[in-house]
């Protein structure tokens, strides 16, 4: 469960190894320190990229995609969690 003080971020972009095709969405991340290599989805893409830029509470991932219900973006955070391509920052 997200905790709606929990600020999120991506681990580190040395960790995560990122490779992407032009002709869809989904992106190949590879986590150098699991060495667990993971397919995601546009959506998954997009929020991880916003969580390597800044950390971000669920409240202002949700203000970044507003056309996304907030149970979705808690349900996509916690399998990114799930995932250790993200992890929380507690304030």
């Amino acid at each position: 469960m997200v905790l709606p003080y929990t600020r999120w971020q991506a681990l580190d972009s040395t960790t995560l190894v990122c490779r992407s095709w032009e002709r869809d969405d989904e992106r190949a991340v590879f986590n150098e320190a699991s060495g667990d290599l993971h397919l995601l989805n546009g959506a998954a893409v997009a929020v991880l990229t916003a969580l390597q830029a800044t950390p971000l509470s669920l409240e202002e991932l949700a203000a970044q995609f507003p056309d996304v219900e907030t149970s979705a973006l808690e349900a996509l955070v916690e399998s990114l969690d799930l995932l250790g391509l993200v992890q929380p920052v507690y304030l």
